[in-house]
């Protein structure tokens, strides 16, 4: 059971050993600690995208790319990372996340490239955890 939070500009969602997606547009996702967790961005429809996953917080660490028609896993993290590659000339640029971790606490960034466009979204995962009890 857990709670939602409104702070300015974004919704918390309160939850034990959960992790928190947040967006200044409201869009909001939970994880359970070590579980599976997507980071949702959306691109034009098209082969010729570019998407680059980073996290900001970890100064613009790179998380995962995606060009020239396929995944770049020099730059995967850690191997816990995807894309749903059969879905991106759909315009899915989302990043699977997997056995998230309190490293991965902080703000995530998705750039997309494309012949027509540049774009820019963010994502921020939060790891929220109850306090502990003394009696």
């Amino acid at each position: 059971v857990g709670h939602l939070i409104q702070i300015p500009g974004f919704y918390w969602w309160k939850k034990l050993n959960s992790i928190s997606l947040l967006s200044p547009k409201l869009f909001h996702v939970s994880c359970l600690f070590m579980e599976t967790c997507m980071l949702p961005c959306s691109s034009e429809r098209g082969n010729d995208v570019v998407i680059h996953w980073f996290q900001q917080s970890a100064g613009n660490l790179f998380v995962h790319s995606f060009y020239d028609g396929h995944e770049q896993l020099v730059v995967q993290n850690q191997r816990r990372t995807s894309l749903f590659s059969d879905q991106i000339s759909s315009g899915n640029a989302s990043l699977q996340l997997t056995k998230v971790e309190v490293q991965d606490e902080g703000r995530y960034n998705c750039c997309l490239s494309h012949l027509a466009f540049n774009k820019h979204r963010g994502e921020t995962v939060k790891l929220l955890e109850e306090p502990h009890r003394t009696s």
